[in-house]
């Protein structure tokens, strides 16, 4: 089950955490459907994703594919 102490840094992470929580997802379960490391979903969460992190339309491809919504979805409105 997905528990963190920390808040997410950006509407996207706290889209992604609210996601992962209705999923019961953990961070490391995620990174392992998208095939990443798990340190790049921490990075999303609690960093924000940022230039040369890797956080590309086809890691956005990835998670929302894990996520089993569409990539509109992964975007807050």
């Amino acid at each position: 089950m997905y528990r963190s102490s920390r808040t997410p840094s950006t509407p996207l992470a706290q889209h992604l955490d609210r996601l992962m929580r209705e999923r019961g997802l953990s961070q490391n379960a995620l990174a392992q459907a998208m095939s990443v490391n798990q340190s790049q979903i921490w990075q999303i969460l609690f960093r924000g994703p940022r230039k040369g992190t890797g956080f590309s339309l086809e890691m956005a491809g990835k998670m929302a594919s894990a996520l089993q919504i569409s990539l509109d979805e992964l975007y807050p409105e």
